[in-house]
Formats: C-alpha cells, sequence, structure tokens
C-alpha cells in the first residue's frame, strides 16, 4: 500500500510541474496575444515583425482582418468578437489548469487522494470544462456573424461546438463521484485501523 501511495505522490508532482508550466506559458500566451491585438487595433496595421499568426493560433482570425479592404474602423465589432472568442477561451483554460494544479499539489502532499477535498476538486474542473466547451461557441458565433457581414459569407466559427471537451467534461464528473466513493472507503478503513 505504501508502494503505491509513493507512486501516486511520485506521479503526481511531475503532473504538478508540467501544469504549473503550462498554467504560466497560458498566461505568457494570453498576455502576448491580448498586447499584439491591442498593437494592431491601435496601429490600424499587422506588421509581420508583431504577427504571431504563424506561432499561436491566437492571432489568426485577427490579422486576417486586415489583409482586405476594409479599414480598421470598418473592422472593430469583428475585432470584438475575435477578442472576445480569444480571451474567454483562454482564460478559462487558466482557471482549469490552476484547479489541476491545485489537485496534483495536494495528491503530492497527501497520504491518500482519497480526500473530499480533491473530489471537489475535480469536480470543479469538470464544471469548467463544460464552461469552456459553451462559453467559446457563444462567443465564436459573434466571431461569425461579423465576419459573415463584412466578408458576405456565412459565418466561420458559427457552427463550432467542441464536444470532445464536454465528453471529457462528463468523464471528469464520473471520476469525481468515484473520488467521493473512494474517499467514503478510505474513512471506513481508517477508522477500522
Amino acid at each position: 500500500m505504501e508502494e503505491k501511495n509513493r507512486k501516486i505522490q511520485k506521479f503526481s508532482k511531475i503532473m504538478y510541474v508540467i501544469i504549473k508550466i503550462n498554467r504560466i506559458a497560458m498566461l505568457v500566451y494570453l498576455c502576448i496575444g491580448l498586447t499584439s491585438i491591442i498593437w494592431m487595433a491601435v496601429t490600424g496595421k499587422s506588421d509581420s515583425s508583431i504577427s504571431l499568426s504563424e506561432h499561436f493560433n491566437i492571432i489568426a482570425p485577427v490579422s486576417a482582418l486586415w489583409t482586405s479592404e476594409y479599414t480598421v474602423p470598418d473592422n472593430i465589432p469583428a475585432l470584438g468578437s475575435v477578442v472576445t472568442y480569444t480571451m474567454s477561451a483562454g482564460i478559462i483554460m487558466v482557471v482549469i489548469l490552476w484547479y489541476m494544479e491545485i489537485l496534483f499539489k495536494k495528491m503530492k502532499n497527501s497520504y491518500t487522494p482519497f480526500e473530499m477535498e480533491n473530489a471537489y476538486t475535480v469536480r470543479k474542473i469538470a464544471i469548467w470544462m463544460i464552461v469552456y466547451s459553451i462559453v467559446p461557441s457563444v462567443a465564436g458565433s459573434g466571431i461569425g456573424e461579423s465576419l459573415g457581414k463584412m466578408y458576405g459569407s456565412s459565418g466561420i466559427f458559427s457552427s463550432y461546438s467542441d464536444s470532445s471537451i464536454l465528453f471529457v467534461a462528463l468523464v471528469f464528473l464520473c471520476i469525481a463521484e468515484i473520488f467521493k466513493y473512494g474517499c467514503e472507503i478510505q474513512q471506513q478503513v481508517d477508522e477500522t485501523l
């Protein structure tokens, strides 16, 4: 039993570090993206030295706004939709990574992974994943409408829905319930010892 706990703690420590690095990278990514979007909105141009579309998908839709004959004031609604879509998805992902970081930090420092706090944290991760699967889709429909009006086509993002994230969120909800059950069994074992 002690050997399994050490393996769980070791794995949790590795996951904690990986998730922390990813969360920090996502925050940097969001800051760079927002700075680039603001720069393009203020200057009215997308210079290749500042455009990040080749490296980050966060700017790809925004860069396209300045490749047509439209001027910046004409593109402000679409820019607002892109910013809403990008920032909402990024911020929600940072929150998910933060909860994952909390979960693995608790697991690496605990006697057993079956603690009620861990079950609640897994549930919070699932709920935020559901939010992640819905909110960017709603924001994306705004992008589709704006770009559709500008370019005379149906919305590019209007039908976007990430059902795979929703499926994973439902799996996380099941895992949260398994954790709760594991907590009850762990409590019974601890009481008998």
